[in-house]
């Protein structure tokens, strides 16, 4: 059996943001990758953000990776973990079928050489610690552009939303949707969960 080998005790990380799409929604969440200060490689990855406290959702998503960090810690090479894993197709397209699939496959595909992340994925060149968190994370606003409509918003875009038609207009960002019904789950300044329906949103840009 493999030795663990443990990560030290302050080593490089970068944080994305990940999308898991099933055929009815889609569910966003951040990750933080810890490298290896020598080689670069990924050796840990802990949820960093974007669901709901306390939700089963995040709790699966920092079940998996914990396990994803003890495969890699043991020696376990991303490519056996993201391939030993089901796909599930979606519109047509294979996805993972699990939590854990989504952020095996991100690591197997990850550009570590450069350790830098896309604008909209979250902050490059973070330091996590022994601890399980990185310092200053950042999260994005999305992808939505200015003045750009969004009939449809994007998971992680800003959005101009009202709770009545006798309340003000408030701002959140979106955390899931349902293609079927058309339906968005937003957080509000408070950090608060709340579906909306259609004609409850618009596009904040507007």
């Amino acid at each position: 059996m493999n030795v663990r080998i443990h990560p030290p005790a302050r080593r490089p990380a970068v944080t994305h943001k990940l999308v898991w799409r099933t055929e009815t929604a889609e569910h966003s969440f951040h990750i933080t990758v810890g490298l290896d200060p020598e080689t670069a490689k990924p050796i840990e990855v802990f949820y960093a953000d974007g669901q709901r406290h306390g939700s089963q959702l995040q709790h699966s998503i920092q079940d998996a990776c914990v396990l994803i960090s003890l495969l890699l810690q043991f020696g376990l090479n991303p490519s056996a973990i993201a391939k030993s894993l089901s796909t599930t197709p979606v519109f047509g397209i294979e996805q993972p079928s699990s939590i854990i699939g989504v952020i095996a496959n991100h690591i197997l595909n990850e550009r570590i050489d450069r350790m830098t992340t896309s604008p909209t994925d979250g902050p490059a060149n973070t330091t996590a610690d022994d601890t399980g968190t990185a310092e200053t994370p950042t999260l994005s606003s999305g992808s939505l552009k200015p003045g750009e409509p969004s009939p449809f918003p994007e998971v992680g875009d800003e959005v101009a939303f009202t709770r009545s038609p006798s309340h003000e207009w408030e701002t959140g960002y979106v955390m899931s949707r349902e293609f079927g019904s058309r339906c968005i789950e937003v957080v509000d300044v408070n950090a608060k969960p709340l579906r909306l329906r259609p004609g409850q949103y618009r596009s904040a840009a507007r």
